[in-house]
Protein backbone atom coordinates (compact mmCIF):
# COMPACT_ATOMS: atom_id res chain seq x y z
CA UNK A 1 0.00 0.00 0.00
CA UNK A 2 2.77 2.44 0.61
CA UNK A 3 4.26 1.99 -2.46
CA UNK A 4 1.41 2.55 -3.85
CA UNK A 5 0.51 5.55 -2.21
CA UNK A 6 4.17 6.57 -3.21
CA UNK A 7 3.44 6.02 -7.17
CA UNK A 8 0.20 8.16 -6.76
CA UNK A 9 2.21 10.89 -5.22
CA UNK A 10 4.43 11.21 -7.76
CA UNK A 11 2.31 10.79 -10.21
CA UNK A 12 0.48 13.98 -8.71
CA UNK A 13 3.37 15.70 -8.36
CA UNK A 14 4.44 14.87 -11.93
CA UNK A 15 0.77 16.34 -13.38
CA UNK A 16 1.14 19.09 -11.14
CA UNK A 17 4.49 20.09 -12.94
CA UNK A 18 2.43 19.54 -16.22
CA UNK A 19 -0.08 21.83 -15.53
CA UNK A 20 2.23 24.50 -15.19
CA UNK A 21 3.36 23.76 -18.18
CA UNK A 22 -0.18 24.64 -20.06
CA UNK A 23 -0.85 27.90 -17.97
CA UNK A 24 -1.35 30.46 -21.10
CA UNK A 25 2.18 31.98 -21.84
CA UNK A 26 1.26 36.12 -20.90
CA UNK A 27 -0.35 38.10 -23.84
CA UNK A 28 1.62 41.43 -24.58
CA UNK A 29 -0.08 44.42 -26.18
CA UNK A 30 0.57 42.85 -29.64
CA UNK A 31 -0.12 39.29 -29.01
CA UNK A 32 -2.85 36.99 -27.89
CA UNK A 33 -2.67 34.76 -24.99
CA UNK A 34 -1.57 30.79 -26.54
CA UNK A 35 -3.44 28.09 -24.83
CA UNK A 36 -1.20 25.09 -24.94
CA UNK A 37 -2.48 21.96 -26.62
CA UNK A 38 -3.38 19.37 -23.93
CA UNK A 39 -4.21 16.67 -26.42
CA UNK A 40 -0.35 15.99 -26.96
CA UNK A 41 0.93 16.32 -23.42
CA UNK A 42 1.67 12.85 -21.55
CA UNK A 43 -0.55 12.64 -18.41
CA UNK A 44 -2.49 9.91 -16.71
CA UNK A 45 -6.05 10.30 -15.89
CA UNK A 46 -5.71 12.40 -12.38
CA UNK A 47 -9.48 12.25 -12.05
CA UNK A 48 -9.96 8.80 -11.42
CA UNK A 49 -5.97 8.37 -10.67
CA UNK A 50 -6.03 5.23 -7.92
CA UNK A 51 -8.42 3.44 -10.47
CA UNK A 52 -6.82 4.21 -13.50
CA UNK A 53 -3.36 3.17 -12.17
CA UNK A 54 -4.33 -0.35 -11.08
CA UNK A 55 -6.20 -0.79 -14.25
CA UNK A 56 -3.13 0.38 -16.65
CA UNK A 57 -0.53 -1.72 -14.50
CA UNK A 58 -3.20 -4.54 -14.76
CA UNK A 59 -3.40 -4.21 -18.22
CA UNK A 60 0.40 -4.60 -18.28
CA UNK A 61 0.83 -7.25 -16.73
CA UNK A 62 -1.65 -9.35 -18.61
CA UNK A 63 -0.46 -7.95 -22.31
CA UNK A 64 3.10 -9.15 -20.90
CA UNK A 65 1.91 -12.48 -20.08
CA UNK A 66 0.52 -13.16 -23.09
CA UNK A 67 2.65 -12.02 -24.88
CA UNK A 68 5.51 -14.30 -23.59
CA UNK A 69 3.22 -17.43 -24.04
CA UNK A 70 2.29 -16.20 -27.46
CA UNK A 71 3.49 -13.46 -29.15
CA UNK A 72 0.76 -10.57 -30.28
CA UNK A 73 0.05 -10.01 -34.21
CA UNK A 74 -2.52 -7.69 -33.25
CA UNK A 75 -2.98 -4.49 -31.03
CA UNK A 76 -6.34 -2.66 -30.80
CA UNK A 77 -6.07 0.72 -28.34
CA UNK A 78 -8.13 3.73 -27.96
CA UNK A 79 -10.57 4.37 -25.15
CA UNK A 80 -14.13 2.56 -23.64
CA UNK A 81 -15.11 1.42 -27.29
CA UNK A 82 -12.43 -0.15 -27.92
CA UNK A 83 -11.67 -1.47 -24.58
CA UNK A 84 -15.42 -3.10 -24.50
CA UNK A 85 -14.74 -5.23 -27.80
CA UNK A 86 -13.42 -7.76 -24.76
CA UNK A 87 -16.64 -7.81 -23.02
CA UNK A 88 -20.01 -7.02 -25.57
CA UNK A 89 -17.86 -7.72 -28.18
CA UNK A 90 -16.64 -10.55 -26.50
CA UNK A 91 -17.41 -13.42 -29.62
CA UNK A 92 -15.53 -11.59 -31.86
CA UNK A 93 -12.66 -10.98 -29.01
CA UNK A 94 -12.19 -14.79 -28.33
CA UNK A 95 -11.76 -15.70 -32.54
CA UNK A 96 -8.95 -12.39 -32.22
CA UNK A 97 -7.32 -14.15 -29.26
CA UNK A 98 -6.75 -17.50 -30.86
CA UNK A 99 -6.09 -16.79 -34.15
CA UNK A 100 -3.95 -13.16 -34.07
CA UNK A 101 -3.12 -13.38 -30.31
CA UNK A 102 -4.85 -9.88 -30.05
CA UNK A 103 -4.16 -7.73 -27.16
CA UNK A 104 -6.45 -4.78 -25.93
CA UNK A 105 -5.02 -1.62 -24.58
CA UNK A 106 -7.99 0.53 -24.81
CA UNK A 107 -9.15 2.05 -21.62
CA UNK A 108 -12.57 3.50 -20.48
CA UNK A 109 -12.31 7.46 -20.50
CA UNK A 110 -9.11 7.76 -21.74
CA UNK A 111 -8.35 10.91 -24.23
CA UNK A 112 -4.99 11.26 -26.62
CA UNK A 113 -2.95 12.61 -23.93
CA UNK A 114 -3.12 9.39 -21.49
CA UNK A 115 -2.52 6.61 -24.55
CA UNK A 116 0.72 9.11 -25.00
CA UNK A 117 1.48 8.79 -21.19
CA UNK A 118 0.74 4.62 -21.40
CA UNK A 119 2.62 4.25 -24.45
CA UNK A 120 5.80 6.20 -22.27
CA UNK A 121 5.60 4.02 -19.59
CA UNK A 122 5.61 0.40 -21.17
CA UNK A 123 3.14 -0.13 -23.16
CA UNK A 124 3.98 -2.25 -25.93
CA UNK A 125 7.29 -2.80 -25.29
CA UNK A 126 8.80 -5.45 -26.33
CA UNK A 127 5.84 -6.40 -28.71
CA UNK A 128 6.66 -7.22 -32.38
CA UNK A 129 3.02 -6.78 -34.01
CA UNK A 130 1.98 -6.42 -37.47
CA UNK A 131 -1.04 -4.68 -36.75
CA UNK A 132 -2.19 -1.68 -34.85
CA UNK A 133 -5.30 -0.30 -34.69
CA UNK A 134 -5.98 2.83 -33.36
CA UNK A 135 -8.89 4.92 -32.91
CA UNK A 136 -8.92 7.65 -29.79
CA UNK A 137 -10.57 10.86 -30.11
CA UNK A 138 -13.78 10.79 -28.95
CA UNK A 139 -13.28 11.69 -25.03
CA UNK A 140 -10.86 14.43 -26.49
CA UNK A 141 -14.30 16.64 -28.23
CA UNK A 142 -15.18 18.79 -25.10
CA UNK A 143 -11.70 19.28 -24.49
CA UNK A 144 -9.90 20.17 -27.49
CA UNK A 145 -10.48 21.61 -31.27
CA UNK A 146 -10.56 19.16 -34.25
CA UNK A 147 -7.14 20.45 -34.97
CA UNK A 148 -5.38 19.77 -31.56
CA UNK A 149 -6.88 16.34 -31.49
CA UNK A 150 -5.38 15.55 -34.88
CA UNK A 151 -1.89 16.69 -33.25
CA UNK A 152 -2.92 14.25 -30.49
CA UNK A 153 -3.75 11.34 -32.39
CA UNK A 154 -0.38 11.87 -34.75
CA UNK A 155 1.58 12.23 -31.43
CA UNK A 156 0.46 8.73 -30.92
CA UNK A 157 1.56 7.29 -34.23
CA UNK A 158 4.79 8.83 -33.80
CA UNK A 159 5.17 7.17 -30.63
CA UNK A 160 3.77 3.61 -31.65
CA UNK A 161 6.28 3.28 -34.34
CA UNK A 162 9.35 3.91 -31.98
CA UNK A 163 7.83 1.64 -29.78
CA UNK A 164 6.67 -1.06 -32.72
CA UNK A 165 8.50 0.17 -35.49
CA UNK A 166 7.77 -3.04 -37.53
CA UNK A 167 4.46 -2.59 -37.16
CA UNK A 168 1.53 -1.33 -39.97
CA UNK A 169 -0.77 0.99 -38.16
CA UNK A 170 -4.72 0.96 -38.60
CA UNK A 171 -6.04 4.21 -37.93
CA UNK A 172 -9.63 4.03 -38.00
CA UNK A 173 -12.03 6.78 -38.20
CA UNK A 174 -13.25 7.70 -34.84
CA UNK A 175 -17.17 6.63 -34.85
CA UNK A 176 -19.58 8.98 -35.59
CA UNK A 177 -21.21 9.92 -31.63
CA UNK A 178 -24.83 10.87 -30.48
CA UNK A 179 -27.76 13.10 -32.33
CA UNK A 180 -26.82 14.66 -36.03
CA UNK A 181 -25.84 18.09 -35.22
CA UNK A 182 -25.06 17.55 -31.47
CA UNK A 183 -21.39 18.10 -30.55
CA UNK A 184 -19.94 15.07 -30.60
CA UNK A 185 -21.45 14.69 -34.20
CA UNK A 186 -19.77 17.91 -36.05
CA UNK A 187 -16.80 17.30 -33.54
CA UNK A 188 -16.15 14.13 -34.45
CA UNK A 189 -16.93 15.00 -38.47
CA UNK A 190 -14.52 17.46 -38.48
CA UNK A 191 -11.80 15.34 -36.83
CA UNK A 192 -11.92 12.71 -39.25
CA UNK A 193 -11.42 15.46 -42.15
CA UNK A 194 -8.30 15.90 -41.11
CA UNK A 195 -7.21 12.27 -39.61
CA UNK A 196 -6.66 11.17 -43.31
CA UNK A 197 -3.44 13.46 -43.62
CA UNK A 198 -1.55 10.74 -41.50
CA UNK A 199 -1.77 8.49 -44.04
CA UNK A 200 1.23 6.94 -45.24
CA UNK A 201 2.72 4.58 -47.66
CA UNK A 202 3.42 1.21 -46.00
CA UNK A 203 3.19 2.24 -42.46
CA UNK A 204 -0.31 3.99 -41.67
CA UNK A 205 -3.67 2.87 -43.19
CA UNK A 206 -6.41 4.85 -42.86
CA UNK A 207 -9.91 3.51 -43.05
CA UNK A 208 -13.65 4.94 -42.11
CA UNK A 209 -16.56 2.82 -42.05
CA UNK A 210 -18.63 5.18 -39.55
CA UNK A 211 -21.67 5.14 -41.91
CA UNK A 212 -21.98 1.30 -41.75
CA UNK A 213 -23.26 2.24 -37.55
CA UNK A 214 -25.71 5.17 -39.43
CA UNK A 215 -29.51 4.34 -40.26
CA UNK A 216 -31.10 6.07 -43.74
CA UNK A 217 -31.24 9.19 -41.79
CA UNK A 218 -27.90 9.56 -40.35
CA UNK A 219 -29.31 8.87 -36.74
CA UNK A 220 -27.93 5.65 -35.30
CA UNK A 221 -29.86 2.69 -34.06
CA UNK A 222 -30.17 1.63 -30.57
CA UNK A 223 -29.55 -2.08 -31.57
CA UNK A 224 -26.08 -0.68 -32.88
CA UNK A 225 -25.39 1.44 -30.35
CA UNK A 226 -27.87 2.05 -27.71
CA UNK A 227 -26.38 5.48 -25.87
CA UNK A 228 -25.17 6.69 -29.22
CA UNK A 229 -21.66 6.06 -28.66
CA UNK A 230 -21.08 2.28 -27.25
CA UNK A 231 -21.67 -0.65 -30.08
CA UNK A 232 -23.92 -3.38 -28.48
CA UNK A 233 -22.72 -6.70 -29.93
CA UNK A 234 -24.10 -6.28 -33.38
CA UNK A 235 -21.94 -2.92 -33.15
CA UNK A 236 -18.74 -5.01 -32.61
CA UNK A 237 -19.68 -7.43 -35.37
CA UNK A 238 -20.39 -4.85 -37.70
CA UNK A 239 -17.11 -2.76 -36.73
CA UNK A 240 -15.37 -7.20 -37.05
CA UNK A 241 -16.80 -7.18 -40.85
CA UNK A 242 -15.45 -3.94 -41.91
CA UNK A 243 -11.93 -4.67 -40.62
CA UNK A 244 -11.46 -8.25 -41.71
CA UNK A 245 -10.11 -7.30 -45.58
CA UNK A 246 -7.10 -5.97 -43.72
CA UNK A 247 -6.61 -8.69 -41.05
CA UNK A 248 -6.62 -11.07 -44.14
CA UNK A 249 -4.62 -9.23 -46.73
CA UNK A 250 -1.65 -9.14 -43.64
CA UNK A 251 -2.14 -12.26 -42.01
CA UNK A 252 -3.75 -14.38 -43.89
CA UNK A 253 -3.12 -17.31 -41.98
CA UNK A 254 -3.75 -15.84 -38.22
CA UNK A 255 -0.72 -16.22 -35.77
CA UNK A 256 2.50 -18.12 -36.40
CA UNK A 257 2.36 -21.38 -34.92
Amino acid sequence: MKITRLVILALSIAFGAAQNELRSAPATDSTPAVTANTAIIPVPRMDKLPQWTANFQGRLQAAEKANSAAPAQVIFDGDSITDAFRTKGIETWQTYEAKYHAIDFGISGDRTEHVLYRLGHGQAKGMHPKLIFLMIGHNNIFHNTPEQIFDGVAAIIKKYQEVCPQAVIVLQATFPSKEPGSKYRTGIAALNQLLPKLAQSGKVIYTDFGDKFLSPDNTISKEVMPDGTHPTAQGYKIWATAIQPILDQYLPTGAAK
